[in-house]
């Protein structure tokens, strides 16, 4: 088997050459203003992806789609602070004495 078997291959995507919406999006998180790669609809953008499908279609999107997230609501918070703050409760409830600890935790989207 060989090298490029194994693994994930590891290409160069220069995210500068997509093209752009030309109306920003705003976290409402960091409250900064993002140009979103334009793909129209996630349909349009699997379809246009057709044939070259991976992990690099979610990775070069500043905010997460509903199919990456599993809910039916657009996400306002860009993957940057959706990153921090999914640790921020990692780390929280690693801290928490056990016994304070809540009986039940889920997040919902």
């Amino acid at each position: 088997m060989g090298s490029l078997d194994r693994g994930e291959l590891v290409i160069p995507i220069f995210t500068k050459f997509f093209r752009r919406s030309t109306t920003p999006k705003d976290c409402s998180i960091c409250v900064e203003s993002r140009y979103e790669i334009n793909f129209d609809s996630e349909e349009h953008w699997r379809q246009t992806c057709e044939g070259f499908h991976g992990s690099w279609m979610s990775k070069v999107l500043l905010f997460p789609t509903r199919e990456v997230l599993h809910c039916d609501h657009d996400m306002s918070m860009c993957k940057e602070c959706l990153g921090n703050t999914s640790q921020h409760s990692s780390n929280s409830l690693a801290e928490m004495p056990v016994a304070s600890l809540p009986v039940r935790y889920v997040i919902v989207c």
